[in-house]
């Protein structure tokens, strides 16, 4: 029987937070995904916050915009930490190692760290993967190797704010995803962005897939969770 999947959000170096979501509503998970943003602006150790993130069961660890910062990629006022800075060497082994990735795929959903909108799938993944989350997943984990081996993140898979079409690791659920291109024909869960809780579909799109977000501003409810944080089945639904 496949197990279900923490997926954790934002967690910013909020140790705390992120244990009480491990013993809380994701007690019963037999594997996890951090979605990214793992480092800055909390009150915890860099150090000991990414060695406990590392130790969850069967994990599958991302990297946020703030984490690609320390990677070579774009970063802008409030990123790149001085504290956080000396994990940068140990980083970049972790993502040549297979580590820490761009995506994962856990029961066809996808997940990433800001999301994947319609356009850049259009012109970046389309193409090779078809229609396929888990071909999707495999280029970019390959561009991120790539970029962290060779020091450049010119690909698009890394747009920034001011890209006109925004990569994966900086596109908001908002702006990118629901409101301007539309989403690809898969279901998406995203950190990065805060939305109100629960599935969100693309306006002006019906055949985009959903997207939810696990921002830490979208705990569950009565969860008394600090850290978001979703549960996802065999069937794809968010518990």
């Amino acid at each position: 029987m496949a197990e279900t999947t923490g997926i954790i959000g934002d967690i910013h170096l909020d140790l705390a937070g992120l244990e009480a979501a491990i013993a809380g509503p994701l007690a019963e998970c037999g594997r996890f995904v951090v979605t990214g943003d793992f480092l800055d602006r909390g009150p915890g150790d860099p150090h000991e916050v990414l060695e406990r993130v590392l130790a969850l069961p069967d994990v599958v660890v991302l990297a946020g915009n703030h984490e690609l910062a320390y990677l070579g990629g774009p970063s802008y006022r409030g990123m790149a930490e001085p504290r956080c800075a000396p994990l940068a060497p140990l980083l970049r082994d972790l993502v040549i190692d297979g580590r820490l990735r761009a995506a994962a795929s856990v029961h066809g959903v996808l997940c990433v760290h800001g999301g994947v909108s319609r356009a850049f799938w259009q012109r970046h993944l389309e193409a090779d993967c078809g229609g396929d989350p888990v071909a999707a997943v495999a280029k970019m984990n390959r561009l991120l190797v790539r970029a962290v081996g060779t020091r450049d993140f010119t690909h698009p898979l890394f747009g920034a704010l001011e890209a006109r079409i925004r990569g994966p690791f900086w596109a908001g659920i908002g702006d990118d995803l629901l409101l301007a291109t539309g989403t690809p024909p898969f279901d998406q869960v995203v950190g990065h962005v805060p939305m109100s809780a629960g599935w969100h579909s693309p306006a002006n799109d019906a055949g985009g897939g959903r997207v939810l977000s696990v921002c830490r501003e979208h705990r569950l409810e009565g969860s008394g969770a600090a850290v978001g944080c979703v549960s996802l089945g065999p069937d794809g639904a968010g518990q």
